[in-house]
């Protein structure tokens, strides 16, 4: 399963936290759906890893806490995880209709192939 390229299993009711080893095991992944099911806990940070993917969609799940990231001497909450910065092929992104809150990432600036952001319906400052 190592060449998979497209997982997309929307509106089926799965819940829990996203499988982080997914994106390791799948580097050709390109689609990535798991959009109107409910998901809780953070972004994995291996989303990373995923250097080809394309799509992603995880809106209209329960996703919320991300991690917590060093900021000078404080701890500030990160709620999309700077490794999505690292998707350099990403296209679309859907992560609107969750719970995350908090500010944005700025290495959401890095992805110069983004055409599609959703990000509606969270609490982000």
């Amino acid at each position: 399963m190592n060449k998979m390229r497209e997982f997309s299993l929307p509106r089926n009711n799965l819940s829990g936290k996203i499988p982080s080893d997914m994106f390791k095991s799948w580097p050709q992944l390109t689609l990535f759906y798991l959009h109107y099911n409910s998901f809780t806990g953070r972004i994995p940070l291996e989303i990373g890893e995923a250097k080809m993917l394309q799509r992603l969609s995880l809106f209209s799940n329960n996703l919320s806490l991300a991690r917590f990231q060093k900021k000078s001497e404080a701890w500030q909450a990160c709620r999309v995880p700077t490794e999505i910065g690292n998707l350099r092929a990403l296209q679309d992104l859907e992560l609107n209709n969750n719970q995350l809150e908090g500010e944005l990432s700025a290495t959401l600036t890095l992805l110069k192939e983004l055409n599609d952001l959703s990000l509606s319906i969270n609490k982000f400052t």
